[in-house]
């Protein structure tokens, strides 16, 4: 019996029915146990069985005593398209319905062709999980151009993933495109738009649009930079809204005004750098080409002599001339076309512009046979008529430009010298009335001047040991009518007075005896000059004193003078004439003045800009300004096709030369950088103000655009 038992007890636990044998055998009739069941062919007693033999792998779960796989899919998520930055590449794990997470901490990435790297260039075997379920890792793809093949494996479960990736290296292609500059133009006027030198070049003053387009759509970022001899001058991100010339291309676009980045220079070359990109992270560095740029403007040739030109609010360049076809003063339009001709006398004259706002007037003195004769004439276009009232011819030569006196009515004043004296022509009168009037202010030489309209009201000139006497260019101060003095003799260095306004309380003079160093001579005294004669400007902080003749060898030839007081500031900038302030950004300011390469009468004679608080040239023209060159006559600021001025661009300089070969006076219109003349300055030109009124309250504010 023992025996029977024992082998029953071996087939039970084989059978696993239970885990012992001896007393601890329980029959059914006895009851089972929660945790054991009836085995009805026994009537035993069984322990149920709680886990899996044998034990069930990682990738599997033990469910009702089998194992069964936990994860039900394995998903590898990789890019479609890769370049040669680093990509994402990632898989997810599925569970089955009802199991638990048992993660693996890496899973298996391989690549048919080629090795992946991780960031670093280490070589990619694994993907390291990152969050429950998820493998994540970054990497780059072998440089050959090719569809590769990617693997991803969880062996103990079984799964394997598969994805396809289409490597590409190549940066985008582009084209880069630029738009074209302004249409030039010559014609047989005179007239010329093409730089001589460069006459493909955009203008300072111009937009250049660039272009970038790609045949490829995946053209997604880009930067474009503007370099100059300095480095980097502007940078930009390229903008969409351009339209591709490729079918299915992608396009960007860029508006570079290039009167945004400094340009020292009277022509230079800016260069385009690009860097491109597509949506692979594949950039490329391309060259863009060059951009040439110039401050030529245009030019109009005269055959004759230019002897006066004045601009009216609008920005028209009224130009009196003596050319024989035709002769008289033709107006220009800021592009340099001609609006309209008035033919005059044919004779040497001086230009005004009036300062009524609605109906601007032009006031005009010519040279004639016996005398001048004046004109007032309307100065958007004199073929509407002249005014009434035109004053009649006077006996007498006209010694200077007109001055513009405005109080209760305007007033124009000539200066008349004659055998008896010196005399002032007034003609007057507003806009809708106008009378002439004859004044003859009977002074004696060098006495004083008197002013027409207020009787007793005079100012005395400074007397000169040759007893000069009164003529030249008037000017005013306080609405007194002064004027230049020059010497009786005829000697080639006579004796000279110039004088400039500077407030109601302070003028200056700068004089000259016979060619020896000049003095200045203000209300609080005299300060020598190392000049021979000096023409005068003056700005906010400083006057600025140019050698007047250019015929000596005189050194230094440029002078700044402290406003608040003290000794002038010399330098030997080979300048000649009168100079002109123009504004700039902030506090700077520029001195235009004609330079002289060799002050014994060189035939180089060019433009050149001087700092104003150095001194120092910032450029210069580099053609010869022909044989001889006036200085600067006129400053403008940018204005639109109706004559608007347009703040912060830049602005126009006009200057005269003229060529003995042809016998012809070349106006120029330069693009500065100043966006128009000083208006903070208190006298920053010849004649104050480009209509010429030398007068101190013509308002500047018409040709500055800060």
């Amino acid at each position: 019996m023992r025996r029977a038992r024992v082998g029953l007890c071996l087939s039970l636990a084989v059978a696993g029915l239970t885990s012992t044998c001896g007393p601890a055998l329980r029959r059914c009739s006895d009851g089972c146990f929660d945790d054991a069941y009836c085995d009805e062919p026994t009537q035993l007693c069984v322990v149920r069985p709680t886990q899996c033999r044998p034990a069930c792998s990682a990738a599997l779960e033990c469910r009702e005593l089998s194992c069964v796989p936990r994860y039900a899919s394995l998903q590898l998520l990789a890019p479609i398209r890769a370049g040669r930055e680093p990509v994402k590449i990632a898989a997810a794990l599925t569970l089955s319905t009802g199991a638990t997470s048992a993660d693996p901490e890496t899973l298996t990435i391989v690549v048919d062709g080629g090795t992946l790297e991780t960031a670093s260039g280490a070589p990619l075997a694994f993907l390291p999980r990152v969050d429950a379920g998820y493998f994540e890792a970054f990497a780059t793809f072998p440089a050959d151009e090719h569809t590769y093949e990617l693997y991803a494996a969880f062996p103990d479960a079984g799964l394997a993933a598969r994805a396809l990736t289409i490597v590409d290296s190549t940066a985008p292609r582009v084209e880069v495109r630029l738009s074209p500059h302004e249409t030039r133009a010559r014609d047989d006027s005179g007239f010329s738009s093409f730089d001589p030198q460069a006459p493909d070049a955009y203008r300072r003053d111009e937009t250049v649009i660039v272009t970038v387009d790609a045949p490829e759509p995946d053209f997604i970022v880009g930067s474009l930079e503007l370099r100059g001899d300095s480095g980097v001058l502007q940078r930009f991100d390229l903008d969409a809204g351009c339209v591709s010339r490729f079918d299915g291309g992608s396009c960007r676009q860029q508006w570079i005004d290039l009167w945004r980045h400094p340009m020292n220079a009277y022509s230079a070359t800016a260069s385009l750098s690009l860097r491109v990109g597509d949506d692979l992270g594949n950039f490329a560095s391309i060259d863009g080409g060059a951009i040439q740029i110039t401050r030529f403007k245009w030019e109009r040739r005269f055959r004759g002599f230019v002897d006066s030109f004045a601009l009216t609010t609008k920005g028209n360049l009224l130009v009196h001339h003596t050319s024989s076809i035709p002769y008289g003063t033709v107006a220009l339009s800021p592009s340099g076309a001609i609006r309209w001709n008035y033919e005059g006398n044919g004779n040497r004259g001086h230009l005004m512009v009036g300062g009524h706002a609605t109906n601007p007037v032009l006031y005009l003195a010519e040279q004639s046979g016996t005398g001048i004769d004046v004109s007032v004439l309307n100065a958007t276009n004199p073929q509407l008529g002249p005014i009434t009232g035109v004053a009649p011819t006077f006996i007498g030569a006209t010694t200077g430009a007109p001055v513009l006196v405005t109080r209760d009515r305007e007033y124009a004043y000539f200066p008349l010298v004659h055998a008896e004296g010196v005399s002032t022509f007034c003609f007057g009168g507003d806009a809708g009335s106008r009378t002439s009037t004859f004044r003859d202010a009977g002074i004696p030489p060098f006495a004083t001047v008197m002013n027409p309209t207020a009787s007793g009201d005079t100012i005395s000139l400074p007397v000169l040991p040759d007893n000069s006497v009164v003529g030249g260019a008037l000017f005013t101060v306080q609405g007194f009518a002064f004027a230049e003095v020059v010497s009786r003799t005829s000697q080639p260095n006579a004796s000279v007075v110039t004088a400039v306004p500077i407030s109601a309380t302070r003028q200056f003079f700068s004089v000259s005896d016979g060619g020896r160093p000049s003095s200045v001579v203000t209300s609080t005294g005299s300060i020598p000059i190392p000049l021979a004669a000096a023409n005068i400007v003056v700005g906010s902080t400083h006057a600025f004193l140019n050698e007047a003749r250019g015929l000596e060898p005189v050194i230094p030839t440029l002078c700044s003078l402290p406003l608040a007081g003290g000794q002038p500031t010399c330098i030997d900038a080979k300048t000649t004439g009168v100079p002109i302030l123009g504004c700039r950004s902030g506090t700077s300011r520029t001195l235009y003045a004609a330079s002289v390469k060799n002050v014994t009468m060189s035939t180089d004679y060019r433009v050149v800009a001087l700092n104003e608080a150095s001194l120092e040239p910032e450029w210069e023209t580099p053609q010869r300004l022909d044989e001889i060159s006036s200085a600067p006559l006129s400053l403008d600021c940018s204005r639109d096709s109706s004559g608007n001025g347009q703040a912060g661009q830049p602005g126009v300089l006009y200057t005269r030369s003229y060529v003995s070969a042809q016998d012809v006076d070349v106006l120029r219109a330069v693009v500065v950088d100043s966006p128009g003349l000083d208006d903070q300055a208190a006298w920053p030109m010849e004649k104050h103000d480009p209509r010429n009124t030398n007068y101190l309250a013509t308002p500047l504010a018409d040709f500055s655009c800060p």
